[in-house]
């Protein structure tokens, strides 16, 4: 089994991300958030100069191109918060419902043990 080191798994995730933005899978904007947060793990990585990362502008530089504290201008401007919030939970199941279920999985279980009561006394 072959071992990939942390920079080529973070290049590689660089150049599908440009694949998907020359495909049109993804927006300039989801493009340049991914690109600045995979920079940003490749800089802290420490990567050598010659990583050689398609970018679509020649070899990827990480002492050229390392990203600042904040992502590019713009790169959250299509977004919401609400898009970026969880969905609520589901509503919780009514009291009624929970009752009714705990009282059939006791009488269920019961009834199982009384059946194997019974057939072992018929078999005997």
């Amino acid at each position: 089994m072959a071992v990939t080191s942390d920079r080529d798994k973070i290049l590689y995730a660089r150049s599908f991300v440009e694949q998907a933005a020359q495909v049109g899978a993804i927006d300039a904007g989801a493009r340049a958030r991914m690109l600045w947060e995979l920079d940003a793990r490749l800089a802290r990585l420490g990567a050598p100069a010659s990583a050689g990362a398609p970018d679509g502008g020649g070899a990827y530089d990480p002492g050229a191109s390392a990203p600042s504290a904040d992502p590019p201008a713009g790169a959250y401007a299509g977004t919401s918060v609400a898009a970026s919030v969880a969905p609520p939970p589901p509503p919780a199941e009514p009291a009624g419902a929970r009752l009714w279920s705990l009282i059939a999985s006791e009488i269920t279980v019961h009834g199982l043990a009384y059946l194997g009561v019974l057939l072992l006394f018929a078999a005997t």
